[in-house]
């Protein structure tokens, strides 16, 4: 895998600056991933290594390059599902019932281990930085940075809400319309799994509109985040009263499992700001194959 750069052409009205406070302008450089840069000697001008407080003239080169990370995930075979990938991110459509990443209770058999053996077998090498993750049991997307900078590029968008995640859900009941749901979410008092709409917890709003109802009771709904709480769909809508069919924390669970074996839950869309390019775009997921089925298995179906 070749080495990943950044690079920019100097103008003459940047020849005041420091080569730091072009790197901060142009590409959004962190004090702490700066400080790896420098500390590496990884800031280039016209491909001589150069400090970060020096500045450069017009027409020359300033280059980043960088640093030479690995992952020690253990590579396990495990099918992974790329919707797309350049040198800074993979989006991996992953699919329902797979952990996102190794826990104490789960320490392998998880996507990043999947990931590990295709970087293996590419013979590719970088450390997997998860930008978001997803329940077990929900499908969709989820994306991961190949480097620092994209991650800290993620992270700022995400705090400035510049990242928009869409997904779409079945839920019991006939909705209709669209709404927003802006409800604070907190930990359910002596249950360390559940969280809850409660006065003191964080704020949390969704966005939702009704695609389709069913002639069986059921909805399909399209709902977009404006804030990432855990669980955060699933609680705000079995708070207005429409849970996802198959929900076994904040819905009808088991009862529904004849329908889907999961809640019906899938991150279908995701739109950033790509670091490099610095261009809107958008990744989409198909619906996942047990959410097709049913979606025939509910009735007729009436578009909003």
């Amino acid at each position: 895998m070749s080495e990943s750069k950044l690079t920019y052409i100097l103008k003459k009205e940047d020849e005041t600056l420091a080569l730091r406070s072009l790197l901060r302008r142009e590409f959004g450089v962190s004090t702490r991933f700066l400080r790896k840069l420098k500390d590496e000697e990884r800031i280039f001008l016209d491909g001589k290594a150069v400090k970060a407080f020096e500045q450069g003239k017009k027409g020359q080169v300033l280059e980043i390059r960088m640093p030479e990370e690995t992952s020690w995930f253990e590579p396990e075979d495990i099918p992974i599902d790329v919707l797309y990938e350049d040198e800074d991110l993979i989006v991996v459509n992953k699919q329902p019932g797979l952990v996102v990443h190794p826990t104490n209770g789960k320490p392998n058999g998880t996507m990043v281990n999947g990931l590990a053996k295709r970087m293996a077998d590419r013979g590719d090498q970088y450390k997997i930085r998860l930008v978001n993750r997803l329940d077990m049991d929900t499908s969709g997307i989820c994306i991961v940075a190949k480097n620092s900078y994209c991650q800290d590029f993620f992270m700022k968008q995400m705090q400035k809400n510049q990242v928009e995640k869409t997904y779409l859900a079945f839920v019991r009941g006939t909705l209709t319309g669209a709404g927003t749901i802006d409800l604070p979410i907190g930990r359910k008092e002596n249950d360390p799994w559940r969280r809850a709409v409660c006065d003191d917890g964080a704020p949390s709003v969704t966005h939702f509109r009704s695609i389709s109802t069913f002639e069986k009771n059921f909805s399909l709904v399209e709902l977009v985040l404006e804030t990432g709480r855990t669980h955060q769909i699933r609680v705000h809508m079995s708070h207005l009263g429409y849970p996802l069919i198959s929900d076994h924390l904040y819905g009808e669970g088991e009862a529904e499992h004849h329908l889907i074996e999961r809640q019906a839950l899938h991150a279908c869309k995701i739109s950033f700001i790509h670091p490099r390019t610095k261009e809107r775009m958008t990744v989409e997921a198909p619906m996942p194959q047990d959410m097709t089925r049913l979606r025939a298995m509910l009735g007729r179906e009436y578009k909003e």
